[in-house]
């Protein structure tokens, strides 16, 4: 896995720069190297957790208590990576809500894309422009992705 990870991002800083960095769903970890990856790139990061892992594991299924240090951990899980993205995709306004009152994540980076639409960035399409135009270059919108 190690090797696949290290192949990866050699092969990341390699490539002609993207406009967006997406990481999608149990992508907590990722993000952390997405960051490290991505800091001089300055590509707009993209995170799309679905759901918080926080509200599932602790207050939701209740598998972890709430002040134990599991569940601190978990909660560094959800918050660190939400604040390293520049976006993060929620699929509802609650999830929406709960990520800006819950995680701190400011209500400007927090965009909702339905789940399963037919083109997933054709709702945030619209405000890409905002956040390249302070992190990113105008060129053409290309995505990398892993094959």
């Amino acid at each position: 896995m190690s090797r696949t990870i290290g192949r990866d991002s050699v092969q990341f800083l390699r490539s002609a720069r993207c406009d967006v960095l997406y990481v999608g769903y149990m992508g907590h970890i990722d993000m952390i190297l997405a960051y490290c990856l991505n800091w001089r790139r300055r590509s707009t990061l993209v995170f799309d957790p679905c759901i918080s892992m926080y509200n599932t594991l602790v207050e939701d299924r209740k598998i972890v208590t709430a002040h134990g240090f599991k569940a601190r951990v978990i909660r560094l899980l959800d918050e660190v990576p939400c604040r390293l993205a520049d976006v993060v995709l929620t699929d509802t306004l609650h999830h929406g809500k709960y990520f800006e009152s819950a995680l701190g994540v400011p209500r400007e980076r927090i965009h909702r894309v339905f789940v399963a639409p037919e083109n997933p960035f054709s709702k945030l399409a619209g405000t890409l422009p905002k956040v390249r135009s302070q992190c990113c270059s105008t060129r053409s919108f290309r995505l990398y992705t892993e094959s």
